[in-house]
């Protein structure tokens, strides 16, 4: 293997290893060890590796959380979750399920996975206290919906699936078309997952039917002004790509493609600035910096290493060392264990995505396959006490005793979900080829 590979992969493993144990953000210590290695090892000048600065991905992250702050600051989101969960009062048994859409539908329109988790969290716990359902359940429930409900087509998780998939070597159409995919199975795999874990709780014979669950206020006209946006702004993005499949026109097609997430984010951002639904710098403070940080810290990185030839020498290892048979089962452990410590979208994906074409070359498995179960993988882990969505969910539970349980419970979780993912991976292996 080549020196500066070595040095890399050293770099990535630790930018992982000081980021968790010193609580840095690992983007920062990645752009160092990028600076370091690319000018006094490979020869660049500091302006070619400012250039690996993945700047697409950057733009969606900003201005699709910039016009999202709005909703969660004026409490639009947390207002939509109440809606939709108090429509299942009568209905119990529908609780999980109307947890998961309101978390789904919240981060489908475009919302972070953070965003989703820190408005539905304490409305899921203050409903497992009124009804006894599991906090497992509730959790599954709510970290399912704003997971796969993230990776939807329009949404933050969705854009930079697509922008990861584009930046490994493949055209527009099928980057997203991929993207479509990878919502599609993490939806299904989520909807299993919370039906396991219903029937494994006995969650039919403690859920109380008479629970009394208080009628969520009416949206104000500032709620229902951002969501009247919220909804333009869908359609602005969805509108141009169903008449350019319907009808296909050449000037069509020709708009469709001048349709950009990130500039129609912030047109609206500014027409919810024109119609006072927010403060300003309440709305740029909202914006998720430090998770930008992270994931193009870790890109400049990742980039470098292609540069100096990790596909090319990964494609090489694998196909001399790895059976086609384990290659799959290989592909959804290896997340599952960087997960378990870390971002999925922030360091996952960005590591694993761009290596998915030489994996392709020296196997009978389409690519697709391979971005598909390395975000199930990863997700398999996402409720680790140390990673993202598990230190979240405890972060709300106010109770030491119950927060004890729970954390026992959330480092037993990953080790049961990266078993049942194997299985269904494998099956979507089967299928999909």
């Amino acid at each position: 293997m080549d020196d500066n590979l070595i040095l890399i992969f050293g770099a990535i493993l630790a930018s992982l290893i000081i980021g968790i144990y010193k609580k840095i953000n690992i983007g920062i210590i990645a752009l160092v060890f990028a600076y370091i290695i690319g000018c006094f090892f490979m020869g660049m000048k500091p302006k070619a590796v400012i250039a690996l600065w993945p700047m697409k991905i950057f733009f969606i992250i900003m201005s699709v959380s910039l016009f999202y702050g709005f909703a969660s600051q004026n409490g639009t989101l947390e207002k939509l979750a109440k809606q939709i969960i108090y429509s299942c009062r009568k209905y119990p048994m529908a609780l999980p399920l109307a947890i998961f859409a309101a978390a789904h539908v919240i981060a489908a329109l475009g919302a972070g996975y953070f965003a989703v988790m820190a408005v539905v969290i304490p409305i899921m716990l203050a409903i497992c206290k009124q009804t006894k359902m599991s906090i497992i359940v509730g959790i599954l429930a709510t970290h399912g919906g704003a997971l796969s409900g993230g990776r939807f087509v329009i949404s933050v998780g969705g854009k930079i699936a697509e922008e990861l998939v584009l930046n490994s070597g493949f055209d527009a159409n099928y980057a997203a078309h991929t993207a479509l995919m990878i919502y599609t199975t993490v939806t299904l795999y989520t909807l299993l997952q919370m039906g396991l874990f219903f029937i494994l709780e006995k969650q039919w014979l403690v859920l109380n039917v008479n629970a009394a669950m208080e009628k969520p206020e009416p949206f104000n006209k500032v709620q229902r002004t951002n969501l009247i946006l919220i909804g333009s702004m869908i359609a602005v993005l969805l509108v141009p790509a169903l008449l350019n499949v319907l009808i296909g026109t050449p000037e069509i097609a020709a708009f469709q493609k001048n349709i950009n997430i990130s500039f129609v984010a912030i047109f609206f951002a500014i027409l919810s600035l024109m119609c006072n639904l927010g403060d300003e710098k309440k709305m740029i403070s909202s914006v998720p910096w430090s998770t930008i940080i992270m994931i193009c810290g870790i890109g400049v990185l990742i980039k470098l290493g292609v540069k100096a030839g990790m596909v090319v020498t990964f494609s090489s290892w694998v196909g001399g060392n790895i059976p086609e048979s384990l290659l799959a089962p290989l592909m959804m452990v290896i997340p599952w264990g960087m997960s378990f410590f870390s971002s999925t979208t922030g360091v996952v994906m960005p590591t694993l995505y761009p290596i998915v074409p030489a994996l392709s070359d020296v196997s009978t498995i389409q690519a697709i396959v391979f971005f598909c179960i390395i975000s199930l993988g990863a997700n398999a882990a996402a409720l680790s006490p140390f990673s993202s969505g598990g230190s979240l969910s405890l972060s709300y539970c106010n109770d030491e005793q119950t927060r004890e349980v729970l954390f026992k419970k959330l480092l037993l979780l990953p080790f049961i979900l990266i078993a049942l993912t194997v299985v269904y991976g494998l099956a979507l292996v089967v299928v999909l080829g």
